[in-house]
C-alpha cells in the first residue's frame, strides 16, 4: 500500500484543486455574467457532468481490461480500439441529441432564446465527442498504472472551467466565449493523455476490433452504466422530494451541510481510483486474495484517517455553522450535519468493496443492488419527513449508505470466500 501512496496524492490534488478554484472564481464570474447569465453557466457545467455519466461505463471497463492485460498487448490494444470508437460514436449522438433539444429548451423557458445561448450549446454539443473520449483514455492510462497525465488533465479541466473564465470575462464578458474554453479543455486533455499513452494508441490504430471485445466492454460497461445512473439519483435526487414535501422550506438547512460534508468523498475517490485498476490486475489464482486484502486494509484506512473528521464535524456541527453562516441557521442544520457526517463515512469505506466487486467483474450484482435500494428509498423518505421533518431526511440517508456499506462488504466477502476456496481446491 505504501506504493500506492504518490499516486492517491496526485490524484486527490487533482480533484482538490478545481474545488479550490471554483470557490476563489465563482464570485467574479457572477458579478460579470450576471445571476441570469451564471445560471445558464451552472446548466451547461452541469450538462457537461451529466453526459459524462453517458460513457457507459466503457472508461471503467477500459481501465479494467487493460489493467487485465499484459502492457502493450494485442488484447489491450483490441479493447481500447473497440472502447474509444464506442465513446467516439456516443459523443457525436450526445451532441446531436443536444443540438435536436435545443428547442424544446427554449419552449420550456429553461433558455431565453438569444445569439449567444444558441453559440454556447452548439459549441456544447461540438464538444461531447471530445468529454467521452477524454474520459476513455483516462481510463486507459488508469489502466497501465499512470496516473500523472489523468490527474494533469483534470487540472487543466479545473482550469478551462474556473480559472480561464477570469481573463476571459475580463475581455469578452459572454458566456459562449466560456463554453469554447471549456470545450478547448476537453481537447487539451485529450491531446495530453493521448501523448501519456500514445504507444498503445498506435498499437491499437493498427489492430482490427473483435466481437468479444465488443461484448466484453458492453456488457461490463452497461451494467456500470446502470449504477452510474442509479447512485446520483439517490444522492441528489432527494432534495426534490423534500422540495415537494412539506418541509419544503426547510431544504437549505439540509443540502448546505449536505453540500459541505461530501466534499470529503474526494478521499476515497483518489484512494479507490488508484486501487481499481491494482485490484483488477492481478493474476494467478490467488488474485481475489491479493486484492481482497487491498480492499480490507483500504476500508481500515479509510475509516482511521476519516474517524476523527467525522467526530469532530459532528460534534462542533453548531459552532462551525454559527460561525460560517449564523446561529439561527446553525440551529436547524446542525442535527443534519452530525448524521450526513455519519453517512460520509460510511459511503467512504463502503467505495473499497464497491471497487473490489468492480475489479472481479461483479457489476451486475452491484446493479441489482442500487435497483434495489433505489425505489426502498424513495418509499420510505416521505415518511422519514413527516415523522421527523428535515432531520428525517438525513437520517433516511444514513440509514441507505449504511446498508449499501454491509451490503457490499457481504458481497465482497461471499466473493472473497468462493475465490480463496477454489485457489485451495
Amino acid at each position: 500500500m505504501k506504493r500506492l501512496g504518490g499516486p492517491v496524492v496526485i490524484t486527490l490534488l487533482s480533484l482538490v484543486l478545481p474545488l479550490v478554484m471554483g470557490a476563489l472564481s465563482v464570485p467574479y464570474i457572477i458579478e460579470k455574467l450576471g445571476v441570469a447569465g451564471f445560471g445558464v453557466l451552472t446548466l451547461i457545467w452541469g450538462i457537461f457532468g451529466y453526459f459524462s455519466l453517458f460513457d457507459f461505463g466503457i472508461g471503467k471497463a477500459l481501465t479494467k481490461r487493460v489493467a487485465e492485460c499484459e502492457s502493450g498487448s494485442p488484447q489491450a490494444a483490441v479493447a481500447i480500439r473497440v472502447g474509444l470508437l464506442l465513446l467516439m460514436g456516443l459523443g457525436v449522438i450526445s451532441g446531436l441529441l443536444l443540438a435536436i433539444a435545443y428547442p424544446a429548451l427554449l419552449r420550456h423557458g429553461i433558455l431565453v432564446d438569444s445569439p449567444e445561448n444558441f453559440r454556447s450549446i452548439a459549441w456544447l454539443a461540438f464538444g461531447m465527442p471530445f468529454l467521452l473520449v477524454g474520459i476513455g483514455l483516462r481510463g486507459v492510462l488508469e489502466g497501465l498504472g499512470r496516473f500523472s497525465a489523468p490527474a494533469f488533465a483534470r487540472i487543466i479541466l479545473g482550469i478551462a472551467t474556473f480559472g480561464l473564465p477570469v481573463p476571459l470575462l475580463a475581455v469578452w464578458p459572454t458566456l459562449d466565449v466560456i463554453v469554447v474554453g471549456l470545450v478547448g479543455g476537453r481537447v487539451l486533455t485529450i491531446a495530453s493523455q493521448g501523448w501519456a499513452c500514445r504507444d498503445l494508441l498506435g498499437a491499437a490504430l493498427r489492430v482490427r476490433g473483435e466481437r468479444a471485445a465488443l461484448r466484453e466492454i458492453v456488457s461490463f460497461g452497461g451494467w456500470m452504466m446502470v449504477s452510474n445512473l442509479v447512485s446520483p439519483l439517490m444522492v441528489f435526487a432527494d432534495r426534490f422530494v423534500i422540495a415537494g414535501s412539506s418541509v419544503a422550506s426547510q431544504l437549505a438547512y439540509y443540502t448546505t451541510p449536505f453540500e459541505l460534508v461530501t466534499r470529503l468523498l474526494v478521499l476515497p475517490a483518489a484512494a479507490t481510483t488508484v486501487l481499481f485498476p491494482k485490484m483488477a490486475g492481478q493474476q494467478g489464482a490467488d488474485r481475489h486474495h491479493v486484492a481482497g486484502r487491498m480492499m480490507v486494509r483500504g476500508m481500515g484506512m479509510m475509516f482511521v484517517a476519516l474517524l476523527p473528521v467525522v467526530i469532530a464535524g459532528s460534534v462542533f456541527a453548531s459552532d462551525f455553522l454559527g460561525w460560517w453562516l449564523n446561529p439561527d441557521f446553525a440551529a436547524q442544520a446542525a442535527g443534519p450535519m452530525a448524521l450526513l457526517c455519519w453517512g460520509v463515512l460510511c459511503n467512504s469505506v463502503a467505495q473499497f468493496p464497491f471497487s473490489y466487486l468492480q475489479s472481479m467483474g461483479k457489476v451486475r450484482q452491484i446493479a441489482y443492488l442500487h435497483l434495489l435500494e433505489l425505489p426502498v428509498y424513495f418509499m420510505t423518505l416521505p415518511w422519514f419527513l413527516e415523522r421527523w421533518g428535515i432531520l428525517g431526511a438525513a437520517i433516511a440517508w444514513l440509514l441507505r449508505v449504511v446498508f449499501d456499506l454491509f451490503a457490499l462488504s457481504a458481497l465482497s466477502a461471499i466473493m472473497l470466500f468462493y475465490g480463496i476456496r477454489q485457489h485451495d481446491d
